[in-house]
């Protein structure tokens, strides 16, 4: 080895202690580190221990030493610190480390490089100091962090040793790898593990194959293990014209799903959705959400589950709604476009109007438009009830349309019509095409048709129009008018117009007629109807006729026998089948003879 000249004994025998008796320090000081020369010429290797002999790091470099005063201070150039702590396997790479003896720290400039193999991770900066207690590096300036998942750029920084720990300041963070990714903007950063990175008040961007989705949030988590970004303590994402907010979200870049907890509000242009959670794909913008509450140009509507995509197109499970025309609705399934408006039953539901409810197998609801159903359509509506195989009405359900259809009343206004069409105005009243029924009055009933009909549940009133007919095989009945009312709640049937009738082969022709079915029609109906009556008789024919004036009348045996059901037939004008002598049971005169079964098996 060439000897050393003697110009560099004087530095190195300060640094080493070993030339003269060094003087006695005027105050207290930390004790100093001591540093022993390994190899010294071309590198230098030094290994920098702590006073109880536990070795901090070995610096490798080109050595240069300086004496400032009592202070020596010493300079590695191009130098390499591998760390000799136990636990801690890290490499530093600086173009200067400066140490000055018996400080806390060292220094190292020049464009540092710190790698960490275990971890992952290496940082790069300008410049950095190394705390021996506080076993970290401080970072003034610029610094970047790199680990297998992700990088961190930050305007300033401290790190452990191997980089365990980072805490950074006003930093940039993104994604490493291949795939989906995503970078961030935050306050501030912590590493711990490096397995999890902590951002606060941080804005970002998710960026999936086919587009770019914002987020913010007051906190980010991304966690090495479960390979997700976590946005907690209330976060926004944004995607086009979505929006969701959350108490917390969560997005994974192997499946492109942005997943949320809590109270989450999905909002888009016409459309405000909220649910218990929510899971959306990115790159379909299509959400599916749990406990759905939402609120549409269109109206408000509950779901126990339900999938909204792109196009705002709702897809839902258990649905119940109330329409901005105060229609309400429930479905096992619905599906509705907030573009076009239309809300679709497609498996069968209900919509409901103030007294009124639509059932059918199917139903769908058009904005500004209409409310059709189709399958087996149920509408009931203040005592009427009215089916058929397909509905239309106005979307506010003032009324509708039904064909071919099936009218009745409910309760003990026992009515049944089948017609060709229908039509139905709120409030109950029910208008059909060529009907044909049943009315029933307790448990008896009348065979009827015509060519209109009608009925208004507040007066419990069928009215039949134009070719009226109507017949009974108990009792023979046979009518033909120009048009029929039947009581429903009285069981009283009464014919106007041109009216023939036939009941028991007996025949009458006349303007009115009125036939009860079940109990004798009370007297005071028959004296009423007796006061108004006109002098005009009606013709009546058959073997129960009464005989002409002058004439004898007609036997007694005549008139069938006797017993029956009690239905009468009676005309509503005086003197029909009056006249002297013994009269037979038939549609008689009111006021001709006392109150009497004119027509029926009972006496």
């Amino acid at each position: 080895m060439p000897r050393l000249r003697a110009w560099y004994w004087l530095p190195l025998c300060l640094l080493l202690g070993g030339c003269g008796k060094a003087p006695e320090p005027t105050e207290a000081r930390p004790p100093e580190r001591q540093v022993h020369v390994a190899v010294a010429a071309p590198q230098t290797t030094l290994t920098l221990q702590e006073p109880g002999g536990e070795p901090v790091f070995e610096l490798r470099g080109r050595l240069r030493s300086a004496i400032q005063g009592q202070a020596a201070r010493l300079e590695v150039l191009d130098a390499a610190a591998r760390s000799l702590q136990a636990g801690y396997r890290a490499t530093a790479r600086a173009g200067r480390i400066r140490y000055l003896l018996g400080e806390q720290t060292v220094a190292f400039d020049r464009t540092v490089w710190i790698d960490a193999p275990e971890r992952h991770a290496d940082l790069e900066t300008a410049q950095a100091s190394y705390h021996f207690q506080k076993q970290q590096f401080s970072i003034p300036g610029l610094a970047r962090v790199r680990f297998r998942e992700y990088v961190l750029t930050a305007a300033q920084a401290t790190a452990a040793l191997d980089l365990r720990t980072v805490r950074c300041l006003q930093v940039t963070a993104s994604g490493r790898g291949d795939g989906p990714q995503w970078s961030a903007r935050a306050a501030g950063a912590r590493v711990d593990g490096p397995q999890t990175l902590t951002l606060t008040r941080v804005t970002g961007e998710l960026r999936q194959r086919d587009g770019v989705a914002t987020f913010e949030a007051p906190r980010a988590v991304w966690s090495r293990q479960a390979a997700e970004l976590r946005l907690d303590q209330g976060a926004v994402l944004r995607r086009g014209n979505l929006t969701v907010r959350a108490t917390a979200l969560t997005w994974r870049p192997a499946d492109e799903l942005v997943r949320t907890s809590g109270p989450t509000t999905l909002t888009q242009p016409g459309l405000t959705a909220r649910g218990a959670a929510m899971q959306v794909d990115l790159a379909t913008r299509r959400a599916v959400i749990r406990d759905l509450s939402a609120s549409t140009a269109d109206g408000q509507f509950t779901a126990a589950s339900a999938t909204i995509d792109a196009t705002r197109t709702i897809t839902a499970r258990e649905l119940r709604g109330t329409l901005r025309d105060g229609v309400t609705c429930r479905a096992p399934q619905a599906v509705y476009a907030a573009d076009s408006g239309l809300l679709r039953l497609p498996a069968g539901g209900s919509a409901q109007q103030g007294g009124a409810s639509v059932q059918a197998g199917q139903l769908t609801w058009q904005r500004g438009g209409q409310l059709t159903a189709s399958g087996e359509v149920h509408l009931t509506d203040r005592g009427s009830e009215v089916r058929g195989s397909r509905l239309t009405a106005p979307a506010d359900l003032s009324q509708a349309t039904l064909s071919p259809v099936s009218a009745a009343g409910s309760g003990p206004r026992r009515w049944r019509l089948q017609a060709s069409s229908g039509t139905w105005r709120r409030g109950g009243l029910v208008s059909l095409r060529a009907p044909s029924g049943r009315l029933w009055y307790e448990d008896q009933d009348i065979t009827a048709s015509a060519d209109r009909a009608s009925f208004q549940p507040a007066t419990a009133v069928v009215t039949l129009e134009s070719t009226v007919r109507a017949s009974r095989a108990a009792d023979g009945l046979r009518l033909r008018a120009d048009r029929a009312t039947w009581d429903a709640a009285r069981g009283v049937l009464r014919a106007t117009g041109d009216v023939q009738a036939e009941v028991r082969g007996m025949a009458v022709r006349n303007r009115s007629w009125t036939y009860y079915l079940g109990s004798q029609r009370p007297p005071a109906a028959r004296q009423k109807e007796s006061a108004g009556a006109s002098a005009n008789r009606p013709r009546v024919t058959g073997p129960g006729a009464p005989a002409a004036a002058g004439q004898p009348a007609a036997a007694a045996s005549q008139a069938g026998p006797a017993g029956g059901d009690g239905a009468t037939g009676q005309s509503d004008r005086p003197g029909a089948g009056g006249g002297p002598g013994p009269q037979t049971p038939g549609p008689a005169a009111e006021g001709d003879r006392p109150p009497e079964r004119a027509v029926g098996d009972g006496g």
